[in-house]
């Protein structure tokens, strides 16, 4: 093994960029957050990086065993993992304005995976215990300097951090009594975390009506200028009413919460949230209104800097597998198109839609490696076709 000083000049400069993560993490948020790797179709590169970067510092780390990858097994990228002389080396060479700036990464970027881990729990809860034990360390990290800093979107992070942690038996209880003094201190009450904690619980067992009535339990105790709280009290009793196939009731709870965003700041926590409310959306409403929605939910993946790679691809797909699932002939011409797909890379999202196409949509519960945002809008292939068909 190597030591980092013995590292070429040209990939020293970058190390700092990794201080943020603890211990390592997945390899495509690593890239993210110190913002030397290509993500996506418009990355966002450090000053003086570019796509070569990360491919000569990850090669070199590799070759002087300062890291060691690991396959997850329900993920395309690996985990890295850290060497205690590279931990050691990046605790010793802060740089405050690269760590302010990463950090802040850090903190968005693991806000975004804990929702995308909440999602992915219903579906495969297995994959969404693994990989939140693997990222355990920063994702409490992530959390606590949240908490730390007094943020308003603390709260729902918590909300998403508890979940997972009760998965895996994590500790957290100290996390939600900070998030109560919090919620003190922003001039609101615990009861919003106590409600929201018990409507979810219920989601949890499928009691979609019970849910509701806490949601509206919820509400019911918001002030008018609690608009966030209340947006997202009715996009979840849109999900309840999804879930219980009322496609109709839950399109008018879904434009009430649509209404609702558009009076805030567009932040992240609230960008999330639009495009939650889009895509539930196309799984409702009729093909010109569902073409709508669809763009916007894209607009707010580019917003959002997603990871996502294939969102052309699902846009032409959307409308085609619904005619290919009533069409043999379409269903042929798009098998096809898919199996061209599996070879370019997008085998699991290829899988998953074949699946829907062949009227063997348990096999999608099945795919494993998928990347959580194609997950996400793969499901709501899932939950059109079952709510409108």
């Amino acid at each position: 093994m190597h030591t980092v000083s013995q590292l070429p000049d040209d990939v020293l400069r970058w190390l700092p960029r990794l201080g943020a993560m603890q211990g390592g993490g997945l390899e495509s948020l690593i890239k993210a957050i110190s913002g030397l790797g290509q993500v996506g179709p418009k990355p966002e590169f450090a000053p003086g990086a570019n796509a070569d970067t990360w491919p000569r510092v990850r090669h070199a780390l590799l070759e002087a065993q300062l890291i060691t990858a690991a396959d997850t097994g329900v993920t395309d990228p690996p985990m890295l993992h850290f060497q205690p002389a590279l931990n050691a080396w990046l605790e010793g060479h802060r740089d405050t304005e690269t760590r302010l700036e990463t950090t802040r990464n850090h903190q968005r970027h693991y806000f975004q995976f804990a929702g995308q881990l909440r999602q992915r729990r219903h579906r495969e809860p297995q994959a969404s215990a693994l990989l939140a034990r693997m990222e355990r360390a920063n994702l409490s990290h992530a959390v606590d300097g949240v908490l730390a800093q007094g943020e308003e979107w603390a709260l729902e992070f918590v909300d998403r951090i508890g979940e997972l942690f009760t998965d895996i038996d994590e500790p957290w209880k100290d996390l939600h009594a900070r998030a109560e003094m919090l919620a003190r201190h922003l001039g609101g009450d615990p009861w919003r975390l106590r409600l929201s904690n018990q409507a979810q619980r219920y989601m949890e067992v499928r009691n979609f009506i019970a849910a509701e009535q806490v949601l509206h339990e919820l509400l019911a105790g918001l002030g008018h200028d609690a608009v966030f709280e209340r947006a997202s009290a009715w996009a979840r009793i849109a999900h309840c009413r999804i879930q219980a196939t009322r496609p109709n009731e839950a399109r008018a709870a879904l434009m009430t919460a649509a209404g609702l965003v558009a009076e805030l700041v567009q932040t992240e926590a609230v960008l999330e949230m639009r495009r939650g409310i889009c895509l539930d959306m196309v799984a409702v409403c009729d093909e010109l209104e569902a073409g709508y929605w669809w763009q916007r939910a894209i607009d707010c993946h580019a917003q959002l800097g997603s990871t996502i790679a294939t969102l052309d691809k699902y846009a032409d797909f959307l409308g085609r597998v619904e005619t290919a699932c009533c069409d043999p002939n379409a269903s042929g011409e798009l098998l096809a198109e898919l199996d061209e797909a599996r070879s370019a890379g997008w085998s699991a999202g290829a899988d998953a839609v074949a699946a829907v196409v062949s009227g063997e949509r348990d096999l999608f519960r099945l795919s494993n490696g998928l990347d959580l945002d194609d997950a996400a809008l793969i499901a709501v292939l899932l939950s059109r076709l079952s709510v409108r068909g």
